[in-house]
């Protein structure tokens, strides 16, 4: 299917939701430049539609989630850590997916990126996975509307939905929603992504 297509099928409504994700493309190093819609693009963001540069972005933050994981084991115990570990080896396999699909596409591996520190206690450090895990997924879902490659779409899709579930499992141990955007989920660009992550020590 091609990217005009899919565009179409994605919708008005999704289609504005994600016009709002021009973040995204071009060479991750680049310096500002003008996104598709007009807006301008920070310093450090793609700018113009690149796939590449879409999926170097999402591996970093599959990075972030690794890390995370790994770091919050010794605060949780039973069938959280459980889980836990299985979420853990579940984002190891999103960075493999994404890996490939940047090799195939030729495109340079980002540098592994790590959070300064991860809380040490239950209750924080599974507070600070559902906010992680939400944002991932909504970074996922913000950038879809920006890629061209079916391959690279495809696996975009199939991350995008286990990161949703991720969220509603580490929320449930919270009592927390499963829906926090409500009945229609809310992407969110890549500047508003890295912002958030600064906040949480990325």
């Amino acid at each position: 299917m091609g990217a005009l297509n899919r565009r179409h099928l994605l919708g008005a409504g999704a289609a504005g939701a994600l016009t709002l994700a021009g973040c995204g493309g071009g060479s991750g190093t680049t310096a500002a430049t003008t996104a598709t819609t007009g807006a301008p693009v920070p310093a450090g963001l793609p700018g113009a539609p690149d796939d590449g540069a879409v999926l170097a972005f999402m591996l970093g933050l599959e990075h972030l989630q690794a890390d995370m994981y790994t770091r919050m084991q010794p605060a949780v115990r039973g069938t959280e850590l459980d889980l836990v570990k299985q979420l853990a080896g579940q984002e190891g396999e999103h960075i493999g997916k994404l890996t490939d699909e940047l090799r195939r596409l030729r495109h340079p591996e980002p540098k592994p990126r790590t959070f300064k520190a991860v809380p040490g206690d239950r209750d924080g450090a599974l507070a600070f996975a559902y906010r992680v895990e939400n944002l991932v997924a909504s970074a996922y879902l913000g950038q879809i509307g920006r890629i061209v490659d079916d391959g690279a779409l495809s696996t975009m899709l199939s991350i995008q939905t286990v990161e949703g579930r991720h969220a509603a499992a580490v929320g449930a141990l919270r009592t927390k929603t499963a829906t926090p955007d409500g009945a229609v989920a809310a992407g969110q660009n890549m500047a508003t992504v890295e912002r958030v992550l600064a906040e949480l020590g990325a």
